[in-house]
């Protein structure tokens, strides 16, 4: 089969077509026609070799969406034929979906529903996966929650904001245009144009003290500005923290920072 393959990881890494030959078929193992994935930031640190996480293959991309043309002996839950979304590849001693096949654990597939279009499904498991790690294990969500989302038209944030919604939180999201302002009202979520009005005057504006729970998927100055956004005592939950930070607010209010890998 063809494949694009990352033969050195590094500052000179490079993608290039080969023919590979995927591994055997294990039991629990769905083989997939790839007809759809996507790009995240964790296969952009592999490839530039900032990840030591990266695909002893070379084949890179964690998402799919396809056709399985084979299954293990001791899969139960699908069947040969079966459109699915999955995660399950492009990282350690598993092949990506930079190929035209990919096999994936039954466990991290599931079926593809009628009315979603490949490129969508495509885009959705990792940061499917990650909003709703965000929410259900870090943020413990639950109705009436104040929660505010540095990024909410972003991959991640947009899902995080209309879960979030859908579990009964009152959510907040950032914006830098009016376009995406229009897009959180639109999903019931309330905008804040940051680059016009600070922290302290949107938290004068609400006439409150301050959000349960900040997720910030931009990092860099939004984090500076999730430790005036947060409550005291409240929880800020970033995946993106390559930065220097000064933390000295979160002493101050007592803040949890919690991070992880997207």
């Amino acid at each position: 089969m063809k494949a694009y393959v990352v033969e050195q990881y590094g500052k000179d890494a490079a993608l290039t077509e080969k023919d590979v030959t995927l591994g055997q078929t294990g039991n629990y193992d769905l083989k997939i026609k790839v007809e759809g994935t996507s790009l995240n930031p964790l296969d952009t640190k592999m490839f530039f070799g900032h990840v030591a996480a990266a695909p002893v293959t070379g084949i890179l991309q964690g998402d799919v969406t396809g056709t399985i043309i084979e299954i293990g002996e001791s899969v139960t839950s699908f069947s040969i034929g079966d459109h699915v979304i999955a995660f399950g590849g492009g990282l350690g001693n598993r092949s990506g979906a930079l190929a035209d096949q990919m096999l994936v654990p039954e466990q991290m597939a599931v079926l593809r529903p009628e009315n979603l279009d490949i490129a969508t499904a495509g885009c959705l498991p990792v940061i499917s996966l990650t909003a709703m790690e965000v929410l259900k294990e870090r943020a413990a969500v639950h109705p009436g929650m104040r929660l505010y989302v540095a990024g909410g038209t972003g991959g991640v944030g947009h899902l995080v904001g209309q879960l979030a919604k859908h579990y009964g939180c009152d959510v907040t999201a950032s914006a830098s245009s009016d376009e995406k302002a229009t897009w959180l009202e639109e999903h019931g979520i309330r905008p804040h144009r940051y680059r016009d009005e600070s922290a302290e005057q949107l938290l004068a504006r609400l006439g409150h003290d301050g959000f349960d729970v900040i997720v910030d998927t931009v990092g860099g100055g939004h984090l500076q500005e999730s430790f005036i956004l947060a409550k005291e005592r409240g929880k800020i939950i970033s995946i993106a923290t390559r930065t220097t930070q000064d933390l000295t607010p979160m002493h101050s209010k007592a803040l949890t920072l919690l991070l992880f890998h997207y």
